[in-house]
């Protein structure tokens, strides 16, 4: 994983090696320090398994500041934790002819397909056999369907049409920023008309309160272009009213989101 100065693949924690847990969010990611002495930037619980070994009856843990856990090594009594796969994932769908896909989209972010809701249909039937972290969940992001990725006209005309649909996805990051205008914001936000999201289109020169916050924020938690805004100030599901707050309120509390990719 990337380590705490954001460089990617820097950070390693190898099979049987324990991990001191330095700092846990609100979603439950993690940092950790391994037997090395090297820390980690903040890493994705979504990206962790939590596996019980036979017979066990403890729960799966959620990870508590200054405690030890251990990556995947051999059999052993109690519960272990390992990575397994990544952010991204891939499911395979074959259409019975006439049969939907059944997701309904987002299309605020410019190279990807947010799911919003699984109706009846082909994704729906796939997630009742799925393991839970193949599944097709409300919040993901469809990154490409078939050969066709960052046109979202021709994705979804592939999901339209194809016979076989095989979809790349994201699994959704989320996580509490807040800015305070000095007296600019520093950012230039688009939104659909009718949409749920803020779309973070350019992050703007010269100051303001986007660059004070990324100053002083940890690397993953930087604003970057192409974030998307999902609450302003408690003000949640109406792109309009959001931009509203963001224009009147000098103190911003953002819910923001991305693709973990």
């Amino acid at each position: 994983g990337h380590d705490a100065a954001g460089v990617e693949e820097a950070w390693v924690l190898l099979p049987g090696q324990l991990a001191e847990v330095l700092g846990v969010d609100a979603d439950g990611d993690f940092r950790l320090r391994n037997e090395g002495g090297s820390e980690s930037g903040f890493l994705f619980r979504q990206d962790f398994v939590y596996v019980a070994t036979e017979g066990s009856t403890e729960q799966p843990p959620f990870l508590v500041e200054g405690k030890r856990t251990q990556q995947q090594a051999a059999p052993q009594n109690g519960t272990r934790i390992f990575l397994e796969g990544g952010p991204t994932y891939t499911v395979e769908l074959q259409r019975v002819e006439g049969e939907k896909v059944g997701l309904a989209m987002d299309w605020t972010l410019p190279d990807a397909l947010g799911i919003k809701t699984v109706d009846q249909g082909l994704a729906a039937r796939h997630n009742e056999t799925a393991p839970e972290h193949l599944q097709i969940l409300p919040g993901h992001f469809v990154l490409a369907v078939n050969d066709c990725s960052k046109d979202k006209d021709l994705m979804v005309k592939e999901m339209l049409n194809a016979k076989s649909i095989k979809l790349l996805l994201a699994q959704r990051k989320t996580f509490p920023a807040t800015l305070v205008k000095n007296p600019d914001l520093g950012l230039h936000l688009a939104h659909c008309q009718g949409g749920p999201l803020l779309l973070i289109h350019e992050l703007m020169e010269g100051g303001g309160a986007c660059d004070a916050y990324n100053a002083i924020a940890a690397t993953e938690l930087q604003l970057r272009s192409g974030d998307l805004i999902e609450e302003v100030n408690g003000v949640q599901g109406d792109a309009a009213a959001m931009m509203q707050e963001v224009k009147t309120k000098m103190e911003l509390n953002l819910v923001v989101a991305r693709p973990c990719r």
